[in-house]
């Protein structure tokens, strides 16, 4: 288990209240611990594509250069994604089965 630690947050009732509404007081620890990684992540993601600016060229990633519109981008940011977390749960399931897929070795 990870090291944890309690700390005093003061927080606007009526977001609490919908947190409640949602998880329950007994799940908002998780709830804001999951919501607070996801945060992180976000700007971390924010911060690198930030830094990349310029790197990826047209040529590599047409289909970034032929999207002319922002939502064009973004459709094919929530595509790849899709295709990500879908990985991600795949590596997961592997996980729960001791890392070894069907049919074949470990």
């Amino acid at each position: 288990m990870t090291d944890r630690r309690m700390i005093p947050i003061r927080m606007p009732a009526d977001l609490l209240d919908e947190i409640d509404k949602h998880v329950g007081p007994r799940g908002r620890s998780q709830f804001i611990i999951e919501a607070s990684r996801r945060e992180l992540l976000r700007q971390k993601q924010a911060e690198a594509v930030g830094e990349a600016a310029g790197a990826w060229k047209d040529q590599d990633y047409p289909e970034v250069a032929t999207a002319d519109t922002v939502e064009g981008l973004n459709t094919y940011l929530r595509k790849i994604r899709r295709e990500a977390e879908r990985h991600e749960e795949a590596g997961r399931d592997d996980a729960g089965r001791g890392g070894h897929r069907k049919g074949g070795a470990p």
